[in-house]
């Protein structure tokens, strides 16, 4: 900032996303909001930290301020929701989150599935993991490997 870099934004999205990493989140919002012109890996490293970070509704707030700055989510901003939701076991929360992303015309994938999956698998929380391999089959997106591989994870603990 000293040398005037905060107008390349490759620069300060690369300090965003190192202090996140480096568990700084304090000086990766300083960063970011002096940041002239946020490329949204920005907007998703700080998404990330603040989800990270147990910090929801300081998520939520920033994609909110996305939407008004005309910035538009994809889908890593919003697997990061679906990965910190699942995690806390928050099931609930990452499918009211489903249905935000197809109102931005935006499809779960199978990154998606597999992170609220995963997530679910972490906490021991096997059947909501169940109730999301099962809805991610209902919606025809086809599983990969990780996903399978979160799925007998999860049958060996569940038995």
């Amino acid at each position: 900032m000293r040398i005037k870099l905060e107008y390349d934004f490759y620069v300060c999205t690369s300090l965003v996303d190192m202090y996140i990493k480096n568990d700084c989140l304090d000086k990766a919002e300083v960063v970011f909001h002096h940041t002239k012109n946020k490329i949204i890996c920005a907007w998703n490293s700080l998404i990330f930290g603040y989800i990270y970070k147990g910090l929801f509704d300081n998520a939520k707030k920033l994609l909110n301020q996305m939407k008004e700055e005309e910035i538009k989510a994809d889908l890593v901003t919003l697997n990061s929701f679906f990965s910190g939701y699942s995690m806390t076991c928050r099931s609930e929360e990452a499918l009211a989150m489903i249905n935000r992303i197809e109102s931005l015309v935006l499809t779960p994938n199978v990154v998606s599935w597999t992170a609220m999956i995963s997530g679910c698998c972490e906490n021991e929380n096997y059947m909501d993991a169940l109730q999301f391999f099962s809805q991610m089959q209902e919606e025809n997106v086809k599983p990969n490997s990780t996903t399978i591989f979160s799925q007998i994870q999860e049958e060996i603990y569940f038995e």
